[in-house]
Order: structure tokens, then C-alpha cells, then sequence
């Protein structure tokens, strides 16, 4: 991901990604709406959680990585259900959002290297040479 969409995340969010530096967004830039956008509810979630003084930490982000063709997230410590949900739900909306530009996509496999899978638009697909 580029470094200014990285910086901007952790500006906004830097209770959510105090443990991340703009490096460990493992992704392309077409993602950035979709993670700011599950930022912004884990935030308001865990807003709302905290306030009522639960007893629960602050989740913390470590890893932001796109892997087999999904949006990986992976926290410090374990997350409750409504937070899993929510990852649940962006991960599967990683899935039809292309990484490069973040138009509707699918998930491609590589015919270069078997093992590579990307969420792709038609678009990207034909401009990256993914065939």
C-alpha cells in the first residue's frame, strides 16, 4: 500500500494501529477504502465497548495483508465475536473489491505462478499481464 493511504490510517486510527508502521500494510492500494472503511466500525465498536467499561482492552492491529486473494487482519490479542464478524465480513468483501484499484472484482489465479491469487477487475488483470 502506498505510504501516504498507510499514513493516513494510522493518523486516524492510532489507538487501532499503535503496534503498525506504514510497512506493514501488505496490500495494494484498491484496498484502502475497504480498510478504512473496517476501521472506522472497529473503532465505533470498540468505542462504544470501552465506554461502558467492560473491562476489555483497545484492540491493537498488527498485520494488514492481503493473502490468496483475501484481506488478512490480525490483532495483538483476541478480538470478541462482534469484531470477528466484522473481519468475516470485509474479508469477504476483499474478495469481490480489486486490490489494485478497488472497482468490483473476483478472485484470480495466477497462470504465471499457480500458487498467487489476486482479487482483480477485468481492467487490472489485462494491465498487470495476471493471465
Amino acid at each position: 500500500m502506498r505510504k501516504e493511504y498507510a499514513d493516513d490510517l494510522i493518523f486516524n486510527f492510532p489507538d487501532l494501529y499503535r503496534k503498525l508502521r506504514n510497512q506493514d500494510f501488505e496490500c495494494d492500494d484498491g484496498w484502502y477504502g475497504l480498510i478504512k472503511e473496517l476501521s472506522e466500525s472497529i473503532n465505533k465498536t470498540s468505542f462504544t465497548r470501552n465506554s461502558s467499561l467492560t473491562g476489555k482492552s483497545y484492540p491493537s492491529i498488527l498485520i494488514v495483508k492481503q493473502k490468496f486473494g483475501i484481506l488478512r487482519v490480525t490483532f495483538e490479542e483476541e478480538v470478541d465475536e462482534e469484531i470477528t464478524l466484522l473481519l468475516k465480513r470485509y474479508s469477504d468483501m476483499s474478495k469481490e473489491t480489486c486490490e489494485i484499484c478497488g472497482l468490483k472484482g473476483s478472485l484470480q489465479l495466477s497462470k504465471k505462478h499457480s500458487r498467487n491469487i489476486k482479487s482483480l477487475c477485468d481492467s487490472c488483470k489485462q494491465n498487470t499481464g495476471w493471465l
